[in-house]
């Protein structure tokens, strides 16, 4: 029995401490990427997208300071932060003063993020969205920016904003609509949560950005996000739209992973019309 116990202890201790590395230290995921429209100046665009950061009294500034940097040093034009940038409450954010140092995230097209559900679940989405435009972050509420290079940045609200308030959104098809989107130049879209696929496709989205699962986090957890989601992590090509879903870049919970790894997006984008 005691040797039973020991190996059982020697197991678990292996795991949380493969759990905590694999939490703790994001790797940066390329992805390479054509889309048959002309990019305005440009042929090339590069960005750098994380999701679930998850920021509270588990995830702070010392994780954060990680993204600062490797997103740096991966030179983007274009930062994309598709949702639950919060973990919940904005008591932390505001305490520990997270706001300076994810002021360091800087490109010369932008940084631009959506909702997820954990922003929405604490509320105070106001003064969330206030902070942020504080520090050169903008925060789309079903809305499109148009970049200087001819290429569009839409946000959605996240999936959630029909059971926390009493609001609604809007669909893919009427978002690029009542922003008068010529769908003919280059389209980027972030939905934290990555349902509807086939009809982003359909209203003319080039590549569509999302993370909520975290690849399940903790396995055997990613059986349930695959039979939820149609991609729940990685790549998909979806007529002509490339569909990314990241596994994030924090935690949720317990700052551990198994069968997950914390990653950063780096997407080179070659624009082809």
């Amino acid at each position: 029995v005691t040797v039973v116990g020991s190996a059982v202890l020697a197991v678990m201790a292996v795991l949380l401490l493969v759990g905590s590395w694999n939490a703790w230290n994001p790797i940066v995921r390329r992805y390479d990427i054509e889309i048959a429209k002309p990019g305005g100046g440009r042929k090339e665009l590069r960005i750098a997208a994380a999701s679930d950061l998850h920021l509270g009294t588990m995830v702070g500034k010392r994780h954060l300071s990680r993204l600062t940097e490797r997103v740096a040093s991966l030179a983007p034009d274009l930062i994309l932060l598709p949702g639950d940038v919060l973990d919940d409450s904005i008591e932390p954010f505001v305490r520990e003063n997270m706001a300076e140092v994810m002021s360091g995230l800087r490109a010369p097209l932008g940084v631009y993020a959506v909702l997820g559900n954990h922003e929405y679940i604490g509320g105070h989405i106001a003064e969330y969205v206030e902070r942020m435009r504080a520090i050169g972050i903008d925060v789309l509420l079903d809305r499109v920016v148009e970049l200087e290079d001819g290429l569009y940045v839409a946000g959605r609200k996240d999936h959630a904003v029909e059971s926390f308030t009493n609001e609604g959104r809007l669909t893919v098809d009427a978002l690029l609509e009542s922003s008068n989107v010529d769908r003919s130049k280059p389209i980027i879209l972030m939905d934290h949560q990555p349902h509807q696929l086939g009809a982003a496709a359909e209203a003319g989205v080039d590549l569509m950005l999302s993370g909520h699962t975290h690849r399940g986090q903790m396995m055997p957890n990613h059986l349930i996000t695959r039979r939820l989601f149609e991609l729940d992590w990685g790549y998909l090509r979806k007529g002509v739209m490339h569909a990314i879903v990241s596994s994030g870049f924090g935690s949720w919970g317990p700052p551990l992973r198994i069968g997950s790894r914390s990653e950063l997006l780096d997407i080179r984008v070659t624009f082809q019309g």
